[in-house]
């Protein structure tokens, strides 16, 4: 990394690697608490991706409009990323 961009990107790296641990811990708490609060086996749930309940209180409707606009932001930001472009980068 330090021919590409040098110390910026190695503590980029790392940030981003702390971050995402973090975001994953807090993934598995909030699984394994709700699982334990709801009496429901949610890790079933994701691995089979089907979950057992009253159908009335299941997603109505697909939200792809906003998985799209998440889908453009990530490609953005990873863009911006990578070409240097990040207002928080700039001197």
């Amino acid at each position: 990394f330090n021919d590409l961009g040098g110390s910026l990107v190695e503590e980029g790296h790392e940030a981003l690697a702390s971050i995402m641990v973090t975001i994953v811990i807090i993934h598995v708490c909030g699984v394994l608490l709700s699982s334990i609060l709801h009496n429901e086996n949610l890790i079933r749930a994701m691995l089979s991706g089907y979950k057992f309940g009253d159908k009335s209180l299941g997603i109505k409707r697909q939200h792809c409009f906003l998985g799209v606009l998440l889908f453009i932001g990530f490609i953005y930001a990873g863009y911006s990323l990578l070409s240097g472009n990040l207002p928080f980068l700039m001197p």
